[in-house]
């Protein structure tokens, strides 16, 4: 098994997976997601945000990793 590069604690990890959530959600109308957030989604740029279905399959893997 891969060492965890952020460790995160129970608490820590319920709140990515309820902001990934909050931004799966949001993908929906993105006049809610804003242009703000969808730049910081993006790293400035650098690569398109996740869409819905990869949000969830990372919180999956998240899950599992708990």
């Amino acid at each position: 098994m891969e060492p965890d590069l952020y460790p995160l604690t129970d608490r820590e990890l319920a709140t990515v997976i309820a902001a990934l959530n909050y931004w799966a959600n949001d993908l929906d109308d993105p006049a809610v997601a804003g242009e703000l957030h969808s730049e910081v989604a993006a790293d400035g740029g650098k690569h398109e945000p996740l869409d819905q279905e990869e949000v969830h399959a990372l919180i999956e893997r998240l899950n599992e990793g708990a």
